[in-house]
């Protein structure tokens, strides 16, 4: 017995999970309430469809947190936390959030409240409608009002006492029986302490540069004004968003220069600024017909105006002032895109058929130091069928489509390069408790403006980062395979994952030697072979305690002119998480990430976080702590080069943050309808080279 009593105790230290996840073939069903003889255990209600699992909260699900987004986040799919900025996968993987069809982010979701929660619609692979719009995991949040209302309000302040450092936002709401009006807020903003120690070895000489003092400081803020209106069968909405995102990096640095004959100590300065202004202006219209049918159309209107000054400057002993210097990289950009899609659904067989079609223009005109302005533009011409059926205990959903996107570069011939896009996803159920998802699919990738914008900013006087107007779209093919298995109780889930990549003649940055200088910019190299394979682990011991845990396996084969990496990786992560009463209690930890892209690898340290927040009503607050074990790590090697960088965010290494929330809501208002889908464009023209970044 007492080896038993152990055994129990050794699982809930190491298995962390998600709490309450069970499976059912039923269309529909109420929360699930299974009864043991010490604990009660709710599992909410997930219907696996092909590419998706259709979810239902349990009301504990829906009361965890503060908001929607801290509600959703506690469900076995995903990363828990409380006021967070963004979602990931229990494995760390980023998701792309829509709302009601549209895409959205972590702020706006944080504006509802977990009973608003209708569904959660979660793609392993974005569907072919959302494929210009995501990448990786998408989850679509199905919103109701739970309550009728006519006015609501949110507030949520998270801001250190630490450092400079916090995300705060505001949303008002008003809605009637046709209409509905939305004003939102949001800032994150940063101003701590950022220390640079670099060293690039030139084979012929080395130049080293320790930090004397350093700094950050920026935000990224956003406001936005929703109008929606609702009556019979059609749905407009319009969305007009203002977006503003400047960035400072300062750092004085210690300089010691070495060759074959000499040693050579200086003082040196490195000044960056960027900033990105950035207006869109969104329409929406759809209309529904007889039999569950329906035709959406999107239009958005994206104008950006961003700048990047950097500056590097050096002064040596009055002996060698010869090798002084003062570089200045100034780049101003004017960017303007168009995105309409067109889109229409209706049942066929028994299943759904989903056709649409996409178009997006975009164009850049950039100066560099105050000289000539040059110009490049770029079109996308996409069409895509989809379909969604079951046979039995076996569903599916597969989809075509062709992607022609049209180049034209700063320098260079024009081009048009056509990219077919298709998924075959197959889900079948073997038992209550045990499942399969097996996924194929071949898409493509296009550069952004920025990459293939010729714009040059120095990292280092002989070492410059640049664009590549030459860049082409280039193929990845992946095949995964995603066994499910959970008790019937819900209490513990097993979710095994192996994935395979394969892309065809990617773009990656690599190192080339121009003269005396070493430029990076991004190439296009012969294939990328990669191969993932993960674990995770969800148990919850009590209904008062849900933990979880995650292994992952990387590996990375590819080929520069440089050098050939043949990458292992392994990564681990766990989390606990337990609520008593109005208390919430939620830590975690996760191990080094680390990644290879070319000529270049970057890697973190060890992340800890914790946090504890208690909730009546309508308020909460809280205190978090978030810990990062080691600084910000980046190697390049390649040409006869190679250089580190390490970089340390003081005042974000140890920090501790006060969280406070507030949701308000009075009235009647009659439910408003969803949106089947929405674009963005996040393009700027600027790189991460010439960008003044948060940590």
């Amino acid at each position: 017995m007492k080896t038993a009593m152990i055994i129990k105790a050794l699982l809930c230290l190491l298995f962390i999970s998600v709490p309450d996840y069970a499976l059912s073939d039923n269309r529909e069903k109420n929360d699930t309430t299974i009864s043991l003889k010490e604990v009660t255990v709710q599992a909410e209600f997930v219907q696996s469809v092909g590419n998706r699992d259709e979810i239902i909260l349990t009301k504990k699900q829906r009361e965890f947190g503060t908001n929607a987004l801290d509600a959703i986040s506690s469900l076995p799919q995903f990363s828990t936390a409380i006021s967070a900025t963004s979602l990931q996968t229990a494995d760390m993987r980023s998701v792309a959030i829509f709302i009601n069809g549209m895409p959205s982010d972590a702020a706006t979701l944080r504006t509802y409240q977990g009973n608003d929660i209708k569904k959660v619609t979660y793609y392993h692979e974005p569907p072919a409608k959302y494929q210009m719009m995501a990448s990786g995991p998408v989850i679509d949040v199905t919103i109701r009002r739970s309550k009728d209302r006519l006015y609501s309000a949110y507030i949520n302040a998270l801001n250190a006492v630490t450092t400079g450092y916090g995300t705060d936002q505001a949303s008002l709401t008003y809605a009637d029986s046709l209409n509905m009006l939305t004003a939102n807020y949001f800032i994150d903003y940063r101003n701590v302490d950022r220390s640079t120690n670099a060293d690039y070895d030139y084979r012929s000489a080395l130049s080293s540069y320790r930090s004397r003092d350093g700094q950050y400081s920026g935000h990224y803020q956003y406001g936005q004004l929703i109008y929606q209106r609702y009556q019979g069968a059609n749905l407009f909405n319009a969305n007009v968003r203002y977006g503003n995102r400047p960035g400072h990096i300062r750092n004085k640095q210690s300089t010691l220069y070495t060759d074959n004959a000499r040693d050579l100590s200086g003082l040196r300065d490195h000044d960056l600024r960027s900033d990105d202004d950035r207006w869109s202006a969104d329409l929406y219209f759809r209309h529904d017909f007889a039999g569950k049918r329906s035709l959406a159309v999107n239009v958005v209107n994206t104008f950006s105006s961003s700048e990047s000054h950097n500056r590097l400057w050096l002064k040596m002993p009055e002996q060698y002032s010869s090798m002084d210097y003062d570089i200045l990289n100034n780049i101003d950009n004017r960017y303007y895109s168009i995105i309409a899609q067109a889109d229409y659904t209706t049942p066929l067989w028994k299943g759904e058929l989903n056709t649409g079609a996409y178009f997006n223009y975009k164009e850049l005109r950039q100066s560099y130091n105050g000289g000539p302005e040059s110009y490049l533009n770029m079109r996308q011409h996409y069409a895509y069928i989809a379909y969604t059926g079951r046979y039995k205990r076996l569903s599916y959903y597969a989809s075509l489509g062709a992607n022609a996107v049209a180049q034209h570069p700063v320098s260079g011939q024009s081009f048009v390069n056509v990219i077919p896009y298709s998924s075959l996803t197959l889900f079948y159920r073997f038992t209550r408790t045990f499942s399969t998802r097996l996924i194929a699919k071949l898409k493509g990738t296009r550069p952004t403006t920025g990459d293939l914008a010729e714009n040059r900013v120095n990292i280092d006087s002989r070492f410059i980062a640049t664009g590549n107007p030459a860049l082409k779209p280039y193929r990845t093919f992946s095949l995964t395979f995603k066994p499910q298995y959970s008790t019937s109780d819900g209490r513990l889930s097993l979710s095994p994952s192996i994935e395979y990549l394969y892309s065809h003649h990617p773009n990656v940055p690599y190192l080339l030697s121009e003269g005396d200088n070493i430029v990076m910019m991004p190439m296009r190299i012969n294939a990328r072979n990669e191969l993932n394979g993960t674990m995770i682990v969800n148990y919850s011991p009590c209904n008062w305690m849900v933990l979880q845990s995650y292994y992952q396996y990387f590996h990375d084969g590819y080929s520069t002119p440089s050098s050939t990496i043949r990458h292992n990786y392994h990564r681990i992560g766990a989390m606990v998480s337990m609520a008593y009463r109005r208390l919430q209690f939620i830590a975690s930890i996760n191990s080094p990430d680390k990644s290879f892209n070319g000529d270049m690898v970057t890697r973190s340290g060890w992340q800890y976080y914790a946090s504890v927040s208690w909730k009546k009503g309508a308020l909460s607050a809280g205190v978090e702590w978030r810990y990062a074990s080691q600084n910000d790590y980046v190697r390049y090697r390649g040409a006869g080069f190679s250089a580190t960088e390490s970089t340390s965010w003081k005042g974000m290494k140890n920090l501790v943050a006060i969280n406070l929330t507030y949701f308000f809501s009075k009235g009647k208002a009659r439910k408003q309808a969803k949106k089947s889908l929405n674009n963005s464009d996040n393009d700027s023209g600027l790189i991460d080279s010439n960008t003044a970044k948060q940590d």
